[in-house]
């Protein structure tokens, strides 16, 4: 039920019992009118049978004391008989009719001049009735009185004791109405703002039972969606903090490598030049018939020094980054040019090498890139070595794959079914001098794949490893822009 129909159906149950408590008053208050009605109609007839009996009275004690007192007799009896004729007493009509035949034997001998002491006894007795039969209507209208005034009362009892009720009930309604609302709006209004305050706390957990009116519902609908989305934005932000940390770090890290390898180079190259020189002298000046243990150490000394001289210039790869000249490149055909070359190798012998394109358009139109071919050569051979020297034999494969990566970007990735990489070591890869190459068949200084990580990041793509544990191959991906 939505909220708008919930206000609707409790406004029209107060107003319903608002009308009831107004009907209730409105039935007492007419049946309290009629019965009030009732009585003044009856306080009515009373004053008239009051009046009435006062002039009829007024005639007997005019007829007992002096009966020849017409001039003040007959204006009283013909103002009785008017009043009946006109009737405007307010008398019952019979009692009126039996009061004129009462009243006729005086009028009559008050018109026929027959009044006096021989007849005042003769016409006392209709005076008599009428007397009685007024005092008897008199009675008779004062219990009617009496009992629409106990009616009135009784009325009036029940109906303050219907509105009492009534009333206490619209009350106790309006009372159950108001908590209802004031629960259905409140709670999820507190739910909503406890749960505001914990989103900007950071808690993204927070979640809202959709519970309530189907606004409420619909607003804690609203707010869990945005829950998730912001929880989704939180954890995207902090997965490309992380990966800015690291690949700040990385640069940092590249960075110091790169001062050291300017002061080394500046401060070694030279002496390494004069030693290897001076090693190539005194193996030129040996006589040609001395035997291997005269040339051994000489040769020693020169490779050595020959050597040294080749870290240095790793080194100074990572101090003087930058790609060169930029052209057209085709990474199939570079992986294939790259394949045919690490074959060769002795070294290598018994493990494969193969290329494998992943559309079946593998032509140049979806492995061209623009970049610089002979840094990528040198990145692509460095990530084949490794891969090689990774697998046993026999039974080692590295597969090439190229094709595109995703829109706009074209991938060629280095696969092996060789030791592959545990957390730990995914997490360090690129690190200058961290390497895994401990045995004296493979020796490694730690700067290969950080040299091609930098190379790479140079060109304007991104290198990253990948790998399902340690047993499981290992996977290294560059993906450059097309």
């Amino acid at each position: 039920m939505t909220l708008s129909i919930r206000l609707t159906l409790k406004t029209a149950a107060l107003m319903a019992a608002l009308l009831v408590v107004a009907g209730v008053s409105l039935w007492g208050l007419g049946g309290l009118n009629r019965d009030l009605d009732a009585a003044l109609g009856e306080y009515d007839r009373l004053s008239a049978t009051y009046r009435f009996a006062t002039t009829v009275e007024q005639a007997r004690v005019v007829l007992a004391t002096n009966p020849d007192n017409t001039a003040r007799l007959r204006p009283l009896v013909q103002r009785a008989l008017l009043e009946l004729e006109a009737g405007e007493t307010a008398l019952d009509p019979a009692l009126a009719e039996e009061l004129r035949g009462d009243l006729a034997p005086l009028e009559a001998a008050l018109r026929d001049g027959t009044l006096g002491p021989e007849t005042r006894d003769g016409l006392a007795g209709p005076l008599n009735t009428a007397i009685s039969r007024l005092a008897a209507e008199a009675d008779a209208i004062e219990q009617r009185i009496a009992d629409v005034g106990d009616q009135a009362d009784r009325r009036r009892r029940s109906v303050t004791r219907v509105l009492v009720v009534t009333a206490l009930v619209a009350v106790l309604l309006a009372a159950i109405i108001g908590v209802w609302q004031y629960r259905a709006v409140m709670s999820p209004m507190r739910r909503l703002s406890h749960g505001v305050d914990r989103l900007a706390k950071g808690e993204f957990t927070q979640r809202l039972r959709a519970t309530g009116d189907r606004e409420f519902v619909k607003l804690a609908e609203d707010f869990n969606r945005m829950a998730d989305e912001l929880a989704g934005m939180y954890a995207g932000l902090e997965e490309k903090v992380r990966l800015r940390s690291a690949q700040l770090a990385q640069s940092e890290r590249l960075a110091s490598v790169g001062f050291l390898a300017a002061g080394v180079a500046h401060e070694i190259n030279n002496p390494l030049g004069i030693i290897a020189g001076e090693a190539e002298l005194a193996l030129m000046n040996l006589p040609g018939d001395a035997d291997d243990a005269a040339r051994q150490p000489l040769t020693a000394i020169r490779d050595e020094a020959f050597r040294c001289k080749a870290i240095t210039q790793k080194l100074l790869s990572l101090a003087r980054p930058g790609p060169g000249k930029k052209e057209r490149v085709d990474l199939h055909a570079l992986a294939q040019e790259v394949a045919s070359l690490v074959r060769t190798l002795p070294q290598h012998e018994g493990r494969s090498v193969e290329v494998v394109p992943e559309t079946a358009e593998s032509g140049a139109e979806h492995t061209n890139v623009l970049s610089d071919p002979a840094q990528l050569r040198q990145v692509l051979l460095n990530l084949v070595i490794n891969a090689l020297e990774a697998t046993g034999t026999p039974g080692g494969r590295v597969t090439i794959r190229t094709g595109l990566a995703d829109a706009g970007r074209a991938a060629i990735a280095v696969q092996d079914n060789g030791r592959g990489m545990d957390a730990q070591t995914l997490g360090r890869v690129f690190e200058p001098f961290y390497t895994e190459k401990h045995t004296p068949a493979t020796p490694g200084l730690g700067l290969g794949l950080s040299i091609s990580h930098a190379i790479v990041t140079d060109l304007g793509g991104t290198l990253s490893a990948a790998s399902d544990g340690p047993g499981k191959g290992s996977t290294f991906t560059i993906a450059l822009p097309v």
